[in-house]
């Protein structure tokens, strides 16, 4: 079990204040238009960045300073070296076999090759490869989308539910239709203001949706998923 206890961070145009929220395992998805302050969410949860300024987590009871040991964190960009991708994936200090998490993200053809090389998209699914070997029970990943044609975007969300099954995952994603498929919970920012808070995605509203993205949109069940489509 993952309590934010206390979490405010103060940027020059907004202000993020989170308490008392508690996060047991499953698939919990941020989502929210451009500049709610998703990704500086994220980075206040693993205690990134200057603009925390009050910080209060624990993880099952065991307050959290250091997030690392408990904590695997998938940013939107993640700086490329000049290395092969057998030796990236060892970079999580695992030295355990990595092979399981080489195959379920189909990367066999790729381990001889520099992390330079890769398109976006294959460097996605790199990184997730990487967390899946890492095996902490927190998993939080920015825009786990971004990059991935629509084949791999059902991969890696196939992958993400699964370990929602045991683990504590936090993703924002931009795709409304996905995150509605996949959660097990929504959360709506506007301006760093929460407007909806690890809601059911089944009680989500419409009016607060269309506000938060200044649209008029509804909310529809597609053979059995949850599509988000403009009124």
């Amino acid at each position: 079990m993952l309590e934010i206890n206390q979490l405010y961070m103060q940027l020059p145009n907004m202000s993020i204040k989170l308490e008392n929220a508690v996060l047991k395992p499953g698939l919990h998805v941020i989502i929210g238009p451009n500049g709610a302050g998703k990704t500086t969410l994220l980075h206040g949860i693993i205690g990134y960045g200057q603009q925390i300024k009050n910080r209060g987590i624990l993880y099952n009871k065991r307050k959290l300073n250091d997030t690392s040991d408990v904590i695997s964190f998938m940013p939107q960009e993640n700086p490329r070296f000049g290395i092969h991708v057998d030796e990236y994936l060892r970079l999580t200090g695992n030295s355990n076999d990595a092979s399981q998490s080489i195959a379920r993200f189909s990367l066999e053809e790729f381990l001889d090759q520099p992390i330079t090389t890769l398109s976006g998209g294959e460097f996605k699914r790199v990184l997730c490869a990487q967390v899946h070997h890492e095996n902490k029970p927190v998993i939080l990943a920015d825009e786990i989308e971004a990059h991935l044609d629509i084949n791999q975007k059902y991969l890696v969300m196939d992958w993400l539910k699964e370990e929602a099954k045991t683990k504590i995952v936090i993703a924002s994603i931009h795709d409304l239709s996905l995150a509605m498929t996949y959660a097990d919970s929504v959360t709506l920012m506007h301006d760093g203001n929460f407007i909806e808070l690890t809601q059911d995605k089944n009680k989500l509203s419409e009016d607060k949706l269309s506000y938060a993205f200044n649209t008029s949109l509804k909310i529809r069940d597609v053979d059995g998923r949850l599509m988000v489509i403009r009124r």
